[in-house]
């Protein structure tokens, strides 16, 4: 018996007048065949739902990203506004503490007229706002950004509640909580262009470049000081310490900060 004739079929010589002998022959190719067509079709039908809930994800995070950046002009404005407010009380504790000098004229005596801050706290619209701002992002920088800037506000805040004007060192707790200030400042103000435009570039970056970073919180340390009818001590002080940061490779970036 040769190979053809171990794998021919039992299909009689007269199937056109008896098909159902054919179908019954064959009947493992056909379910397979029929399996076959089946699961193409259900691969088609479900590509094409993983199609349409993608591009669902894709309005509804449009949709949610145009809603969060209609309202975040005002948010960053008020968050504008409470660390101007901020920085102001840091300069008029500092201020204050060099109108009082010891008898040599040469020390400065400890907290000398120096007051605690006011409690101050962070809104709940804000972080309403920063958090419906957050699930619309998709790059990972832009949401490290304001993650940072969070963090920065929380950290600063903390640290006016626990600021004791009997200190030793307050002089450098006074420069140290505005450099703290002006670095949340900068990254609030870096999302101003952002919150103008409903397009989706990123605003971030993944480079940190402590010597850049160091100088954009020089110029927004100078814009919060600008209008302090003298703000030339506390600025000079605050430029000597921001230039030891920048050569020492310290950064302002709370995650990696290494400041002495």
């Amino acid at each position: 018996m040769g190979v053809l004739d171990r794998i021919r079929c039992d299909v009689p010589s007269d199937w056109a007048s008896d098909f159902s002998q054919c179908l019954y022959e064959w009947q493992g190719l056909e379910a397979g065949a029929l399996a076959l067509f089946a699961a193409i079709v259900g691969a088609a039908y479900l590509q094409k739902q993983v199609r349409q809930a993608e591009e669902h994800r894709d309005d509804e995070l449009k949709r949610r990203r145009i809603a969060a950046i209609v309202a975040l002009p005002l948010t960053l404005a008020r968050t504008s506004e409470m660390l101007q407010s901020i920085a102001n009380e840091i300069a008029e504790r500092y201020e204050k503490l060099l109108e009082n000098p010891s008898a040599d004229d040469s020390i400065i005596v400890i907290g000398a007229g120096v007051t605690t801050f006011d409690p101050v706290e962070f809104p709940d619209e804000n972080v309403r706002a920063f958090q419906d701002f957050v699930e619309s992002l998709t790059n990972e920088h832009d949401i490290a950004h304001v993650a940072q800037l969070i963090a920065s506000i929380q950290v600063l805040l903390a640290r006016l509640r626990s600021f004791d004007p009997r200190e030793v060192a307050l002089e450098r707790t006074l420069v140290s909580l505005m450099l703290a200030c002006a670095w949340a400042a900068h990254l609030n103000d870096s999302l101003y262009d952002h919150a103008r435009s409903v397009g989706a570039e990123p605003f971030s970056t993944s480079e940190r470049d402590s010597t850049k970073d160091w100088a954009k919180v020089k110029a927004k340390s100078h814009s919060l000081l600008f209008f302090r009818r003298n703000p030339d001590p506390m600025m000079t002080v605050l430029n000597e310490t921001i230039d030891r940061y920048a050569a020492n490779g310290s950064s302002p970036w709370i995650t990696a900060r290494n400041n002495d």
